[in-house]
């Protein structure tokens, strides 16, 4: 029997991790939405946590 050529485990394969990352599902308005993908560079999750990290900053100062 012959090995398919695509798919299964493979080291690299994948979404890369981010550290002590974890899943989570927020509500968010249209405008915020459009706010966190302009913030993200297009990516919302990552204008989230950018958002997020702007905002304990500030906090802290």
């Amino acid at each position: 029997m012959t090995q398919p050529k695509h798919g299964g485990k493979r080291e690299g394969a994948g979404r890369p991790k981010i550290d002590n990352a974890r899943m989570v599902l927020v509500r968010l308005s249209a405008k915020a939405i459009e706010q966190a993908r302009n913030l993200g560079g297009g990516n919302i999750s990552k204008g989230v946590r950018m958002a997020v990290e702007l905002a304990a900053t500030a906090q802290e100062a």
